[in-house]
């Protein structure tokens, strides 16, 4: 992309919406013994992000014990990953069973029969604890389930994909504005938001991530975007704001500012206020040099106006209405000198992509902060940014809308219809969205409570507040606020496990329990498996009779009108799935029996014996048999074919359009590394993050 250039009459257009349709201590006593390998020397450029920080943090922080003018059996001297993995110093992929780790002051899990006494001047910091620990987790070892093409030995240059300038999605857009008031007027930031956007008509609705560059915001859009900003305009120059909102943004960086009164702004404050506001919604400092003069060219706002709450008014709505707002710019990057086609992001440029990444919003002041006295560059100080952002509660929010569209929870059902068998419970609108909230929940939890990928299948924690589903789920108490594995609320022994048997992705509109549906959706969605459409000269089965139909079980129906013929060959590999949820009804409810009905749904007022015995061995190679669905959900959790799927769909997420295997093989598989029950989800979830590319951009293909 060509840098783009903001002239003052270019900036004046934009305003009015016209254009953009160790010292590891000094414990020398032995302890490591090293494989002489371990000595060879061999070349780094192939190695990861994870590994090159781990080796920054051991050679401050053990070199002087470990070091090469060491005895022979206590020295490593980082030569290589692999190196220290034929060392057995590491277990690839587990912390908990790695020496190096384990031996750590700082270890967070039990030694048996192994001091944690290193370094003996204090444990590691908080960050270099995490990154030694990422390090293994995702280290590379032989025989790894990769099942997409990667080769190894393909240049950096060759990995990265052209990057498009993209908009601000409706959700990132919304966010921002969000953030940015919390940041500079918390009291008043919900009103301002509310009254500044609740007359607005989003023609850009459903748009979450990142889709359209530059040229591309047509005018509905447009004209939404200026209403909201010259709204917010106003709201922040009434008189009972104003002293608020510009005493917090000067106070960002006050440099030679003394302030005293918005009335009195000597010149120093007018520009600090320009340039702290251009941090914040530009996402970068303002340019002042070259060219462009940003600082200037905003300022002028201040002799442009008759006071200075009309020009603090005016600026708001400049920088909001400038695409270096309304999309994500980054044309203030080096050229890299390995490669002239290839640009290493900015600091500012690497928040922006961390905060738009995992939070759907614009950095916040500490990552703001972080670009500002820090190169991001550099892996260890990235990977320290990596690990703010996925503390911070905002990563929620990423974490939500993935799930949202990785579980499709868009087919959650909208109710039309009661049913005798829950005279009362209201399945409506609200309760459609509760379900919806608590899918969301259970995988965001998941990823801020350190969980692994089996636990989004596995947990029994109840994370509803909504008295209706607490009914469904036969749980008596509200989800706590802040929910921890001490006071969660858990599912009745034996009725759940994960996300496979939570309501949104089990009823159905009309309460009636539909198998078949059940098991394509786990099939071809959160396993990825091919699921061909019914052939056209699918025969009739022998229909069957009313007495039939008042006794039969709904999942004997479905196997009575799927279990022969010419259905047999595709359904003996989608059935299984649906047989081990058959203890749910329609409605989402766990329960040892159903009524009998009749043909035309009226309850014979018998209760049928519910079956959820199931041989999953022809729909899953290998599989066992399993009883009910919490044994399905624990052996989908550790299939291979769930961590592919749940992979690429997240890198589809993560990048704002289809992942590309044949060239993001490697990533992919990265991904993959963090997905057994020894690891974080979060760690999978910011693989794609510590990959070079993520810091580099391609100026073409």
């Amino acid at each position: 992309m060509k840098r783009i250039k903001l002239t003052f009459t270019k900036i004046l257009i934009l305003s009015f919406g016209a254009v953009l349709v160790l010292t590891f201590g000094q414990n020398c006593s032995p302890g490591f013994v090293v494989d002489d390998s371990f000595f060879n020397s061999l070349s780094l450029s192939a190695e990861s992000v994870e590994f090159l920080a781990a080796k920054s943090v051991m050679q401050q922080k053990c070199n002087s014990c470990h070091g090469s003018t060491a005895a022979p059996e206590l020295r490593f001297d980082f030569a290589n990953e692999q190196q220290f993995l034929l060392s057995g110093l590491i277990v690839a992929g587990s912390p908990d069973q790695s020496k190096l780790i384990r031996r750590l002051r700082n270890y967070q899990g039990t030694v048996t029969g192994l001091p944690a006494n290193m370094p003996t001047s204090g444990p590691l910091s908080a960050d270099e604890y995490s990154i030694m620990r990422r390090w293994v987790a995702s280290a590379a070892y032989a025989g790894e389930f990769a099942p997409y093409t990667c080769n190894a030995n393909e240049s950096t240059s060759n990995r990265v994909l052209a990057s498009d300038v993209k908009s601000l999605g409706r959700a990132q857009y919304k966010n921002t504005i969000q953030d940015f008031l919390a940041m500079t007027v918390p009291a008043y930031a919900q009103g301002i938001y509310q009254r500044s956007t609740q007359d607005v008509v989003w023609p850009f609705e459903g748009i979450a991530r990142y889709t359209r560059t530059v040229g591309e915001i047509d005018k509905p859009n447009l004209a939404a975007m200026f209403t909201v900003a010259d709204n917010i305009g106003r709201e922040l120059s009434q008189s009972s704001v104003i002293t608020t909102f510009v005493s917090k943004v000067i106070s960002f960086n006050p440099g030679r500012c003394v302030y005293t009164s918005v009335e009195t702004l000597s010149a120093d404050c007018k520009d600090q206020f320009v340039r702290n506001l251009g941090v914040y919604l530009y996402r970068r400092p303002l340019l002042e040099t070259g060219e462009v003069n940003e600082v200037q060219t905003f300022g002028a706002e201040f002799t442009l106006n008759a006071d200075n709450a009309s020009a603090v008014s005016s600026l708001v709505v400049r920088f909001m209405m400038s695409q270096n707002f309304l999309f994500q710019m980054e044309d203030q990057e080096t050229r890299s000198t390995a490669d002239p086609n290839l640009l290493q992001l900015s600091s500012f440029s690497i928040v922006n992509r961390l905060s738009y990444t995992f939070w759907n919003s614009m950095p916040d002041e500490a990552l703001l902060q972080m670009a500002a006295s820090n190169d991001l560059q550099i892996d260890t100080r990235f990977l320290s940014a990596l690990e703010y952002v996925m503390a911070n509660a905002n990563s929620d929010r990423s974490a939500k809308e993935f799930a949202n569209g990785w579980l499709l929870l868009r087919k959650a059902p909208n109710f039309a219809a009661s049913s005798e068998d829950l005279p009362s419970v209201a399945f409506d609108a609200n309760m459609r969205a509760a379900m919806v909230s608590e899918a969301e929940d259970l995988v965001a939890y998941t990823v801020r409570s350190g969980g692994s990928f089996p636990d989004i299948f596995n947990t029994d924690i109840s994370f509803t507040r909504y008295t209706p589903l607490m009914q469904v789920y036969g749980v008596s108490a509200p989800a706590p606020t802040t929910i921890t594995a001490q006071n969660a609320v858990r599912m009745p022994v034996g009725s759940r496990a994960g996300i496979l048997t939570r309501a949104a992705l089990l009823a159905e509109s009309n309460g009636r329990q539909h198998l078949i549906r059940r098991a394509i959706r786990l099939k071809r969605d959160l396993l990825c498996l091919s699921t061909p459409p019914p052939p056209a000269d699918t025969s009739v089965p022998v229909p069957l009779t009313e007495a039939q139909i008042q006794s039969y079980t709904l999942r004997q129906q479905f196997s009575h009108n799927t279990g022969s013929g010419i259905c047999v060959s595709c359904h003996q590999s989608i059935n299984p799935f649906g047989y081990a949820l058959s203890k749910y009804d329609g409605f989402g409810m766990y329960g040892q029996t159903e009524h009998a009905k009749s043909s035309t749904g009226v309850s014979t007022g018998v209760l049928l014996p519910t079956d959820s015995q199931s041989d999953l061995g022809v729909a899953l190679p290998g599989a066992p048999s399993v009883s009910n669905a919490v044994e399905l959900s624990s052996v989908v959790s550790d299939r291979r074919e769930a961590q592919a799927c749940f992979a690429k769909n997240y890198a589809t997420y993560l990048l704002g359009r289809d992942a590309n295997p044949a060239r993001e093989g490697c990533r992919l598989n990265k991904v993959i590394r963090y997905l057994g029950r020894q690891n974080q989800v979060k760690d999978a979830l910011t693989a794609l993050a510590t990959d070079r590319e993520f810091r580099l951009r391609r100026l073409s293909n």
